[in-house]
Parts: C-alpha cells; sequence; structure tokens
C-alpha cells in the first residue's frame, strides 16, 4: 500500500459529481382501467426521469389472468403506439405495472405431463417479441428460442431483434414505491457481509438430486467469486437470513410462514414456488409463500413463473448469478435475468427496475450519518483529492477498488482540510471510507488519467 499524502491547506472544494444512467430507452406500459397502475408508473416516470413519449397508455382488464383475446388487445395497443410514435427500435426495455395483467390463459394451464402448458404463458414474455421478426412466435403451441440467452455482451434490440420486459409489481402500491427507491444503477453491495443463499426444501428425492446438481454449478461460481454462500439442502425451509443479496429456492410443499429475511438494496430471487393463480393479490387465498412476499419483506427484484415451466425451460441459475455480480462489466438485472432465460413466449415473470445493476462498496452495510457533511472534490479527478472534514474529526481513511480489495488506509487522524494524494492508482472507480468521531462516512469517486 502506498504512503498516505497529505496536505493541508485551505482548498476550494469542487462539488461531487456522479454518473448518470440515461432511461431513454425505457418505456411504461399504463393500463388506464387501473387506479395502482397509474400510479406506479407516474411515480417510477419521475424516479428515472422518463421521457414523455416513452409512456404508453393502454386501456385492459385489471385482473391479473386474461385470455388469448384480452391479450391481443393490450398487444395491438402497445405496437401501435410504438410505431406511430417511431419509437420501435429507439427502445430497448419495457416495464409493466401492477393493474396491467400478469398472465395469458389459452387453454387448461395445469402441468401436463408429455404436453405441458405451453400455452398458457406471461404477458411479459409474449411483450418481448413483439415488432419482431418471431412475432408468429407469440401464442404458438412452444415457446421460440432466446437470442439473448447465453450471451456476454449489453443488450440492444438492435442486434437481438426482441425487448427486455420486466415488470413492477407486488402486493401494495408502497411495496412497489419501496422496490424502485431501493433499486437502479450502480447499488453499492458489501462483499464481505452480504450472503448468497441457496435453499432445496420438501422436494421429491428424484428432483431434489436434479437441482442439486443444477445449484452447485451456481454455488461454485458465486464462491469462486468470493461471495458467501448458504447451502441449505434441508427437508425445511431456512428462516431468519440477515444481508441477503441473492437468493434461490425451490420447494414444492406449501408454508405460510414469513422467511423474515433482511434483504439488502440490489438483492435478487429465483423461486420455483409460486404456482399461486393470484401471485401479487393478498386477498386471494394462496397456501404458499410467492414472489410478492419477498417483496414485502425488502426483495429488490426477482424471477418466478406464472405457469408451471419443465425442467429444459429453467432458468440458468449459473449465468444469472454470474452476470448480475459481474461488477466490473455492471449487467444490469434485465440484461442478467434474460442472458440466464432459455425461452421467449413461455412462463417466465421477471419483477424490477430493468436497469438495477451492482457496484461494490463494502462498507455499504455501515451507512452513512446524515449530519455529516464532509467535503470532498473535485471528483472525478486525476487522483489528488481536496477534503474538508467541515466540523468532524477523521480517523481514519480507507480506498476500496471496485472488486472490494483495499488498495489505500490510514490511521492518520485529521480534522482540518487536506490533500489525499491517490494519483499512483489506476483509473477508475473507487469508494472512499472515513471513519469519523461522528460515525462513518462513504462517497464513490472517480480516477482519471
Amino acid at each position: 500500500m502506498k504512503a498516505l499524502q497529505i496536505c493541508f491547506s485551505l482548498l476550494f472544494l469542487s462539488p461531487v459529481l456522479h454518473s448518470q444512467v440515461n432511461y431513454d430507452d425505457v418505456a411504461v406500459i399504463i393500463n388506464d382501467n387501473s387506479p395502482i397502475s397509474i400510479s406506479v408508473g407516474n411515480y417510477f416516470q419521475s424516479q428515472r426521469s422518463i421521457p414523455n413519449q416513452n409512456i404508453i397508455h393502454i386501456t385492459a382488464p385489471t385482473i391479473e389472468i386474461i385470455d388469448s383475446a384480452a391479450f391481443e388487445a393490450l398487444r395491438v395497443q402497445i405496437e401501435s403506439y410504438l410505431t406511430t410514435n417511431n419509437l420501435t427500435d429507439s427502445i430497448n426495455y419495457i416495464v409493466t405495472t401492477k393493474g396491467v395483467p400478469l398472465k395469458v390463459d389459452r387453454t387448461n394451464c395445469s402441468y401436463q405431463a408429455g404436453a405441458g402448458p405451453f400455452n398458457c404463458t406471461t404477458v411479459e414474455s409474449e411483450l418481448t417479441l413483439i415488432l419482431s421478426g418471431e412475432t408468429n412466435s407469440i401464442g404458438s403451441s412452444s415457446p421460440t428460442i432466446n437470442t439473448y440467452y447465453g450471451d456476454s455482451a449489453h443488450f440492444s434490440r438492435s442486434i437481438y431483434d426482441m425487448y427486455l420486459v420486466t415488470r413492477l409489481d407486488g402486493y401494495t402500491e408502497n411495496d412497489i414505491f419501496s422496490l424502485i427507491d431501493r433499486s437502479g444503477p450502480s447499488t453499492p453491495v458489501n462483499k464481505i457481509s452480504n450472503n448468497f443463499v441457496f435453499d432445496i426444501s420438501h422436494v421429491p428425492p428424484g428432483d431434489a438430486a436434479f437441482y442439486d446438481s443444477y445449484m452447485s454449478q451456481s454455488i461454485l461460481s458465486v464462491q469462486n467469486s468470493g461471495w458467501n454462500t448458504i447451502y441449505h439442502p434441508d427437508t425445511t425451509r431456512l428462516y431468519d437470513q440477515e444481508n441477503v443479496l441473492g437468493y434461490t429456492s425451490v420447494t414444492y410443499v406449501a408454508s405460510t410462514t414469513p422467511l423474515n429475511y433482511s434483504w439488502v438494496p440490489g438483492s435478487f430471487a429465483e423461486i420455483m414456488n409460486s404456482q399461486s393463480d393470484e401471485i401479487f393479490n393478498n386477498t386471494a387465498p394462496t397456501a404458499d409463500q410467492s414472489l410478492a412476499d419477498l417483496i414485502s419483506e425488502g426483495l429488490t427484484g426477482g424471477h418466478t413463473y406464472g405457469h408451471p415451466a419443465f425442467f429444459s425451460l429453467i432458468l440458468d441459475y449459473k449465468i444469472l448469478f454470474d452476470r448480475y455480480t459481474d461488477t466490473l462489466a455492471e449487467f444490469n438485472l434485465a440484461e442478467s435475468y434474460y442472458m440466464a432465460t432459455k425461452r421467449l413466449s413461455a412462463q417466465d415473470i421477471i419483477i424490477g427496475d430493468p436497469k438495477t445493476s451492482l457496484v461494490i462498496d463494502n462498507v455499504a452495510s455501515l451507512g452513512t450519518i446524515e449530519s455529516i457533511n464532509i467535503l470532498i472534490g473535485p471528483n472525478p479527478s486525476f487522483g489528488v483529492l481536496n477534503i474538508d472534514p467541515n466540523g468532524v474529526n477523521i480517523e481514519s481513511i480507507e480506498v476500496l477498488n471496485n472488486v472490494g480489495q483495499r488498495v489505500f488506509s490510514s490511521e492518520h487522524k485529521v480534522a482540518s482540510k487536506f490533500q489525499l494524494d491517490l494519483s499512483e492508482l489506476s483509473k477508475g472507480t473507487y469508494f472512499l471510507h472515513l471513519t469519523t468521531d461522528q460515525g462513518d462516512y462513504r462517497e464513490s469517486i472517480i480516477l482519471l488519467d
């Protein structure tokens, strides 16, 4: 580690600058027949500065499950708006909202060995194919291949001829607003304290062997990347876990007991036990946990199935975990889930802000005392930072790189303005952690050549 170089002086301090991710390629679908759809859509638009022209208003039933005719009426409205407003090729992401229908029931959607519920799909999975070369696959007797599956590049409709479609949903309006508030690009996560939970419980022996083998690949990958993992192949669910970032659950036995997890911002889940007809309706009778239960606890994003899915079509766990935790590439939530999704016009439901992504900040769980107002600048800089403690006593300084490694530290106590010279570090994003007599202060900093 290089020695701390500080110079005490009266300094001009520039405001801290942050990079912004643009939402101009995100369209939001609002069902004008649903007050909660209007409310959620408006809130998401305001929080992400989405252009007015990207808001698609439709009229549709407000129930979760619709038939083929109702879906086609919904689809025509969306396609017409995109083409009329010349948005077909400029939109990469589509976000539906609570109050927009969720599932399409074209036939008997119960599991049929040897046949499968292929005519029963989700609205979001069908919308991925609108205005594409695969429109004939919408509502067909079998799902179509996802051209983005297994890829490792950032998404563009111009390359993959599809849309990435996610949904903003939960039991209540407040649940969804909270989900939006704890999500978004470059969400900081703590690699030291955050946990990945892999839970197989109450699964028949034959299926348990399949899932054990399927999960083991992603568990090993996550461990090799330096994350904490908890594997629970017991016959009971695993409850009461702290600092959960990733969660995968497979269970065939009903339970209405809450998981009681503490979820960190940016957290994501894959669950195979949301088979209820009304996944996001907390007034409907249900015998099992659904994705909405986890959202109400604090989950940021997730994936489940609107109808039973065959083993051959389930999400590729390893790809999902590899992509979403690749904090150097910063693949977003929608990219990560769709790179792990094998088929479209299928049963998949993906919840969350599509552009949520993770960055490593190993002081993230410590929090920052809001009353502390240390001034740091310029940011970005060429390596020399001007720091004004502004009335607090700095007791230690630590700098972490974007994969959580400590690259600089000092126990030097400082109470007046000084310069911190980091010019020997390579260009990139770092995390400055200051321990003070009033609490912890942290800031993302960008170093230039």
